[in-house]
């Protein structure tokens, strides 16, 4: 992770209550032989149901209140010429047991603010006052309620692109995974009753990874999104063209991935300290992007900048008067650090060079001339 290139775009969320009856997907007790019953006749009547299923051809009514069951839950459909079919719902019910139950009431429907990089906004639905809601959070809401009828009345669920995916008939897919039917729904009346701005899309150039985050939580994306074909060489590479373009600087990448740029006074102490330069990334070819800096490590374009770059970190690490060991362990560390050394040059002959050629602060000025003066 420490590595890799991650870029963040946060967007606003909100939650509205709306009245409306809507359909989770929950283990169910309804005869799984009805459907089988229909694979097998290719149709369902009272008589047949009763008789086969409830061995009693007197029970009809009972019968006729199964068929009507599953045809309100989407299990059997009609197809243009009348004939009865088991829906995809029904296949589902038949492999996993699992159906759409409906439930009237209130509930809270989460959705983020449109970006082309997201294909569903709705969050999250969940049914208000749940058996499941801990006591502090009702109260909360309830507090939230209240404060609605006050403060948002007038913000109501008109997002054109939302209210279309609430339909009825409709199926909708959660952030949070979970599935659900909308079967009735007035979202005229649905004050808002919370909204904040900690839902972001998460893109992991480096690990090819895209999530969205939500309370801390992340739901990670199974499937790459078209929009995120960028690598991170061309992401980096057009941060630092951009970078660069402001000292017009004409720079390119050595073999090894490293930037070749010259040593330059306009350079930050920070760059020329760590051998890296930040550019900052919050635009690519797929939209903008909530501002961050990535170091990209750089490295000396000649040997004249080399020297250059070695005198500079020569002065910015020296503290201390130069005796020979310590001059031996600063140059070495040096270096090591810049992949260069300075050509066959003795210690005293590299100090005057300094004292004459260089800027010093009269403090480091003073440790390189009582070095000189005391033979050290």
């Amino acid at each position: 992770m420490k590595n890799d290139l991650i870029l963040n775009k946060y967007l606003k969320w909100h939650t509205h209550i709306v009245k409306a009856t809507i359909a989770t997907r929950k283990p169910c007790r309804f005869p799984k032989p009805l459907l089988h019953l229909l694979q097998e006749k290719g149709v369902l009547t009272p008589n047949t149901v009763a008789s086969e299923l409830l061995c009693n051809p007197h029970l009809t009514k009972v019968a006729q209140s199964w068929i009507n069951a599953a045809f309100s839950q989407g299990l059997i459909s009609r197809d243009d010429n009348g004939e009865m079919l088991i829906t995809e719902e029904g296949k589902k019910y038949l492999e996993n047991g699992k159906a759409f139950v409906p439930e009237e009431g209130e509930w809270m429907i989460t959705f983020c603010d449109a970006d082309p990089r997201i294909e569903n906004r709705i969050i999250k639905i969940e049914k208000v006052y749940s058996a499941k809601m801990p006591f502090d959070l009702r109260k909360e809401l309830d507090k939230r309620i209240q404060q609605s009828s006050r403060f948002f009345e007038l913000k109501k669920l008109h997002d054109a692109d939302i209210t279309s995916m609430l339909e009825p008939r409709n199926i909708v897919n959660t952030l949070d995974g979970k599935e659900y039917q909308i079967i009735e729904i007035n979202t005229e009346q649905s004050p808002l009753i919370s909204l904040g701005d900690n839902f972001s899309i998460q893109w992991n150039v480096s690990k090819k990874k895209v999530s969205y985050i939500y309370e801390d939580n992340e739901y990670p994306i199974e499937t790459l999104p078209s929009w995120a074909k960028e690598t991170k060489e061309e992401i980096i590479s057009q941060a630092v063209t951009n970078k660069l373009s402001l000292l017009n600087l004409d720079v390119s990448f050595n073999k090894n991935g490293k930037l070749e740029i010259p040593f330059l006074d306009s350079l930050s102490d920070e760059t020329k300290r760590n051998l890296a330069i930040k550019c900052p990334i919050s635009k690519t070819s797929v939209g903008n992007w909530d501002e961050t800096s990535i170091p990209v490590e750089v490295v000396p374009m000649t040997e004249f900048d080399a020297n250059e770059w070695f005198r500079w970190l020569f002065m910015d690490g020296m503290n201390n008067y130069l005796t020979n060991k310590y001059y031996n362990v600063l140059t070495e560390s040096i270096s090591k650090k810049l992949d260069w050394s300075l050509d066959e040059i003795g210690k005293e002959e590299f100090l005057k060079d300094i004292l004459d050629n260089c800027k010093l602060v009269n403090e480091k000025k003073m440790l390189i001339q009582a070095t000189l003066d005391w033979n050290l």
